[in-house]
């Protein structure tokens, strides 16, 4: 299944809000979680605080039968839980997530075709 990583920076002092926003996703909101997932197609999602030296990130690997498609349904979504999860990543990384979304073009600049089968 095809895969987009998404990379977002965490505001000062939200690394533990961003612990809460998963505990809660995970626990108390499972069931709208996955039922969200199914319609917008998006497979497995492994999430990452990734500590740098000047700030910390949130790594999002997100797998989803057409990537760009499910983005699309997930922010054209009026599901309520789609405006909480925008609104909470908003919050926690400070800046209109929707905006980010839509003017994020991926450029890619390295690419190596793994294991040619010679040594």
């Amino acid at each position: 299944m095809p895969e987009v990583v998404l990379v977002l920076p965490i505001l000062p002092d939200r690394e533990e809000s961003w612990r809460r926003l998963a505990q809660e996703l995970l626990e108390d909101r499972l069931g709208e979680y996955e039922a969200l997932g199914k319609h917008v197609g998006i497979g497995r999602v492994r999430v990452y605080l990734v500590r740098m030296p000047r700030w910390d990130v949130i790594l999002a690997h997100v797998e989803a039968i057409d990537p760009a498609e499910a983005f699309r349904q997930f922010m054209a979504s009026k599901d309520p839980l789609v405006g909480w999860l925008k609104e909470k990543i908003t919050e926690l990384n400070g800046c209109d997530v929707s905006r980010l979304l839509r003017r994020s073009s991926p450029e890619l600049i390295f690419e190596h075709p793994g294991d040619s089968g010679g040594s």
